[in-house]
């Protein structure tokens, strides 16, 4: 961080060198390109970051280091509040600015301008109403590129591959102050993306949330980037709209999404090798106490796919070796395998349409007449001292049972029936309501998670295993 920190103050001043420039750009006052731009990336780093490492606000950030395109070939460029005056050039998208003797290149093209200096590349936005609105298609580009725009619904987008639910999980990666305790809590989420052209929304919520109780509400930029989707970036929007989560009883103070908070694409992440997988990062801080803040991810597919090829696949560059959403075995997949191809998004309704086997076309599936009759229930007074040890053969069956057979409905007795023995007990560090049941064999095991009821009885909830 230290390096970096160098290396931005050895370019402001180089930027502040830029003076007498030598290029020339157009006559035209109504030249669309004219205007001042501001300061959006910095070597691949977003406003946002930069205005964290800075230690300055986002608007102070932005208006750190500005270009200003003037009719008849004349530019302003602002740093630190100091002003030098020059020339552009722009030859098709190719940008120049420069001193006699020194070029300095990039690209310009509707309202996104880019600047090397040195080894580094900024990037600059058009400001005010005269900005591109989509991050980079103006109005007059998008039928080029693939957008077929009407007034009333803005567009058969280039970007339609985002719109629609999606699921995966999110978690608390980082935490510091009142949020300490939540690190690493994870959930799984919800997402509604809606395309509109070149613009959208995103709803983020966890699985014991709805729409109404939010991580998030985005609104959003796409633009073209490596992968044939393009990627996008947040424009407006807040963090826990509704007060999500708590502390002490309060609820948390909403926070402000801005420009680029969320720069998204799936050509470029730690998850980019997982087809159809993006991953949100995020920093929440209270704005009533500084000191209580977190890093957020969130991991998502579109609703409908599977994670089979997470399970199994290379990890090594995630946040997490495990990178699967928590109820995805006793969840998603059996509400996709009833049918439902669009998402659910009440958690309980869920659990309800599986438990009673209703597929998404209103049919229940029937019970199997050949199903066996059910082991002999155990002793209950060895519940709390279980060892939960077995052989690998009994534990592999015991699993393929929780996978198959398991409900919402499924008692602890049930499940204990088909290894032969009591599990070890473990209380959940998260919820009050829930305690775990794992049964093993060396390093392979089955843990499963009961719901503790208001009578005391406990019902199943989740089956999580590794090591086969």
């Amino acid at each position: 961080m230290k390096r970096v920190y160098q290396s931005i103050s050895v370019l402001l001043a180089l930027l502040l060198a830029l003076s007498c420039l030598a290029a020339c750009g157009g006559d035209d006052a109504q030249d669309p390109n004219l205007g001042k731009y501001l300061l959006s990336e910095f070597d691949g780093m977003p406003v946002a970051e930069y205005a964290e490492l800075m230690d300055m606000s986002y608007e102070e950030a932005r208006n750190s280091i500005t270009v200003t395109l003037l009719a008849g070939g004349k530019a302003e460029m602002t740093s630190d509040g100091e002003v030098t005056k020059g020339t552009w050039k722009l030859d098709g998208e190719k940008f120049s600015l420069g001193e006699e003797g020194a070029a300095y290149e990039g690209t310009l093209k509707d309202g996104v301008m880019t600047l090397r200096i040195g080894a580094a590349e900024f990037t600059f936005t058009r400001d005010g109403k005269d900005a591109p609105a989509n991050g980079g298609a103006t109005e007059d580009t998008a039928a080029t590129e693939g957008t077929e725009a009407t007034e009333d619904t803005g567009a058969l987008s280039a970007y339609d591959w985002w719109d629609g639910d999606w699921y995966g999980w999110w978690v608390v990666y980082e935490a510091e102050g009142a949020f300490a305790d939540y690190e690493d809590l994870f959930l799984d989420a919800f997402a509604e993306i809606r395309v509109d052209g070149s613009v959208g929304t995103v709803k983020l919520w966890h699985c014991f949330g709805d729409r109404a109780c939010r991580i998030a509400e985005a609104e959003i930029e796409f633009v073209d980037g490596e992968g044939e989707n393009g990627y996008f970036y947040t424009s407006g929007g807040a963090l826990f709209p509704d007060g999500l989560m708590s502390v002490g009883g309060d609820a948390v103070t909403p926070m402000d999404l801005v420009y680029y908070d969320w720069v998204v694409d799936p050509a470029d992440s730690s998850v980019s090798h997982f087809e159809d997988m993006i991953e949100i990062k995020g920093y929440y801080t209270d704005p009533e106490n500084e000191e209580n803040k977190f890093t957020y991810y969130a991991y998502l597919r579109p609703w409908g796919e599977t994670w089979e090829d997470v399970r199994t696949g290379d990890t090594t560059d995630c946040i997490y070796d495990d990178m699967m959403p928590y109820y995805y075995d006793d969840w998603y997949l059996p509400l996709l395998e009833l049918g439902y191809t669009s998402s659910i998004v009440d958690f309980d309704e869920g659990k309800s349409f599986i438990e009673n086997g209703i597929r998404a076309d209103g049919s229940v599936v029937s019970d199997d007449p050949t199903e066996p009759p059910a082991p002999a229930a155990l002793d209950p007074a060895g519940r709390f001292d279980g060892t939960g040890e077995v052989d690998m053969d009994t534990l592999t069956r015991g699993l393929e049972w929780c996978k198959e057979k398991t409900g919402y409905k499924t008692t602890y007795d049930e499940v204990a029936a088909q290894f032969g023995v009591h599990g070890r007990r473990e209380l959940s560090e998260y919820y009050d309501d829930m305690v775990y049941y794992i049964w093993s064999c060396g390093d392979a095991y089955v843990k499963v998670g009961f719901t503790i009821n208001a009578d005391g009885s406990e019902t199943w909830n989740v089956t999580q295993y590794d090591g086969f």
